[in-house]
């Protein structure tokens, strides 16, 4: 909180520069895998397996970075994801910055639009499941806006529009995990 996303993501980036994605894309993948895997709520998998039930375009759209972002995906079995990437030179190295324009709040919605116009996707007829404020702009685009415990000022606006709030809890635990 004491550095603008958009600036801290940026910054980061600079230290990776001269990386291999492919080698930082390894990273990701074994990092979710032992480490992130157990933190997806269960109840989240059931719906996104709903999801495809149903014959839904399935996308996951994060503001975390293309080596973060895509191992969760594909652990889920989410095949789209419009996420932050970095710039690569020729040899396919970091370059030390990210991808313009950064994939947050008001652009994350940005991006989504064009994915949807480019997929012949209804934004009308979409989810979108989310705990932060800075979803709200996405939020407001769907007809079928889920915040998923959300903090205070996704909540707060949630209430004012009457969205519906999911609350999971991860097993073993009581209440909705943080």
């Amino acid at each position: 909180g004491r550095m603008p996303f958009e600036r801290l993501l940026v910054r980061g980036a600079t230290y990776l520069r001269g990386e291999s994605l492919a080698e930082l894309s390894a990273v990701g993948e074994r990092v979710f895998a032992e480490q992130l895997t157990h933190k997806v709520y269960p109840l989240m998998r059931e719906i996104i397996d709903a999801h495809h039930d149903r014959g839904h375009t399935v996308v996951m759209c994060s503001s975390a970075l293309v080596i973060h972002a895509e191992p969760a995906a594909r652990a889920l079995g989410i095949p789209h994801v419009v996420c932050n990437t970095f710039e690569l030179d020729d040899d396919g190295l970091l370059t030390g910055r990210v991808a313009t324009p950064i994939v947050w709040g008001r652009q994350k919605a940005v991006a989504v639009q064009d994915l949807c116009a480019t997929r012949g996707i209804e934004l009308e007829q979409s989810y979108f499941y989310a705990d932060g404020d800075e979803d709200a702009a996405l939020m407001k685009l769907v007809g079928n806006p889920r915040p998923v415990n959300p903090r205070a000022g996704l909540a707060a606006t949630a209430a004012i529009n009457g969205w519906p709030v999911l609350r999971v809890s991860a097993p073993g635990h009581s209440g909705p995990a943080n």
